[in-house]
């Protein structure tokens, strides 16, 4: 009886260490891609330990060291190559479980499956198109307000008075306002959704949400979580871009002067006052015409390269099918795993962007 029993402990041991350390580390379908170490291959404590202190480097380090694949932990890869990243972002791979973690009621960005994130898509994408950006009369009126009569004005008096001001947090905020937010903020993006659902900020959405009842087409749950998306991506991901513009061109004295003469070719000129008017309510030129500024576009793409505002990964899942997936001369992967690619480690692939860590709007 006891032999019987020892032998029985015996497989059984052998089945769990073939499962859960032989088979990952030797035998799956990802065995051959490279990984930093023995545990990352058998575990995923390696890879969550690194994203406490923040994994956008340390993956960034591993392509460097290892290639444009590596394996990070027993079911999760990291591509950063332009044709992986076609395959798992554009490819039709389904949304990774880690999204639906972000808000408690469903958005864009909590649906997961591909059929589902296309309909929520299909109400708001167009509010986001060129031509609807850049013929909304409400649009132009919100930054006619705001550049002529806010940020321009601002920085005119600063200028006659010969002083520096701090224009990204200055131009668009009142002083209480901005305090008040400003430490809101600071405790809501560091909380997780169950904690921050019923805060000022929440109910702020849900207010606009029911102010703008009448022409709800969804749950009123859903547009509120919608708007929270919207409104936490945009201001953040822009005041980012911003400061950064910013601290780059502070060093290219020569380069402010060659985007002021760009500037000065609009018509309306972008200058405050209006020349020849007493008036200094005139529109701003046509967002058609400022978006089709050479320079003005360079200074963006090249500062959303270097300094991406949303520069994390962007987790997907591997289909099932019969033969597997294939990326990047790995083929067979099976279903059910984590693939991802990050901007910041795209943004410097030297072979697409010589001198990668480099501030070059020219190129």
């Amino acid at each position: 009886m006891f032999i019987a029993t020892s032998i029985g402990v015996l497989v059984l041991l052998t089945a769990l260490v073939y499962k859960f350390i032989l088979e990952p580390a030797f035998f799956s379908p990802l065995a051959r891609i490279p990984a930093p170490n023995l545990l990352s291959k058998i575990s995923s404590r390696w890879i969550d330990r690194k994203r406490l202190a923040g994994e956008i480097r340390v993956i960034f380090a591993l392509h460097q060291k290892y290639g444009s694949v590596v394996r990070l932990g027993p079911n999760e890869i990291s591509v950063n190559l332009l044709d992986g990243l076609r395959t798992t972002l554009f490819g039709g791979f389904e949304k990774h479980h880690w999204y639906a973690e972000l808000f408690i009621n469903f958005n864009m960005v909590t649906l997961l499956d591909h059929e589902s994130h296309s309909v929520q898509k299909h109400y708001v994408s167009n509010m986001y198109s060129n031509s609807f950006l850049q013929t909304s009369d409400d649009l132009g009126s919100i930054a006619d307000n705001l550049m002529l009569h806010q940020f321009l004005r601002m920085i005119d008096s600063a200028a006659c008075d010969d002083r520096t001001i701090d224009i990204t947090a200055r131009a668009f905020w009142r002083e209480e306002y901005r305090r008040h937010w400003f430490a809101k903020y600071a405790v809501f993006y560091r909380q997780r959704p169950q904690e921050r659902a019923d805060g000022e900020i929440e109910q702020w959405c849900v207010a606009m949400c029911k102010a703008a009842e009448g022409s709800m087409r969804s749950q009123k749950s859903g547009t509120g979580s919608e708007a929270l998306d919207h409104l936490v991506a945009g201001h953040e991901t822009s005041a980012i871009t911003v400061t950064y513009l910013m601290h780059e061109m502070s060093q290219r004295p020569s380069l402010q002067s060659k985007r002021r003469e760009e500037l000065m070719t609009l018509s309306p000129p972008l200058q405050y006052p209006s020349e020849g008017s007493n008036d200094r309510g005139d529109r701003l030129p046509a967002p058609k015409n400022l978006d089709a500024l050479p320079l003005l576009d360079a200074l963006l793409q090249e500062t959303s390269r270097l300094h991406s505002a949303a520069a994390g990964s962007q987790p997907r899942v591997t289909p099932d099918v019969p033969s597997g997936t294939s990326i990047e001369g790995y083929s067979n992967i099976p279903g059910g795993l984590r693939v991802s690619s990050n901007a910041y480690a795209i943004h410097r692939i030297a072979e697409v962007f010589p001198e990668p860590e480099s501030w070059i709007p020219e190129r």
